[in-house]
């Protein structure tokens, strides 16, 4: 897709929905998601992950490879 398209799709739907307007995070934490995790986050983030039946993942799974039977077609 050409940029120019792809940007007038993008300014019609910003203008169409506000919901989709890029803006900043109204609580003020963003400085705090953009540095890299320290020990104590690492800590967090792995028992999180454990609970949800992941252990030992950082972040997020790409689940573009993976095959779900319910996918909507």
């Amino acid at each position: 897709m050409r940029r120019e398209l792809f940007n007038r799709i993008k300014d019609a739907v910003e203008a169409h929905e506000q919901y989709f307007v890029q803006r900043r995070n109204a609580a003020g934490k963003l400085e705090e998601y953009l540095r890299r995790p320290n020990d104590n986050d690492i800590t967090r983030l792995l028992a999180k992950a454990e609970q949800r039946g992941v252990p030992g993942m950082l972040g997020s799974i790409d689940c573009m490879h993976w095959e779900w039977k319910n996918c909507p077609t």
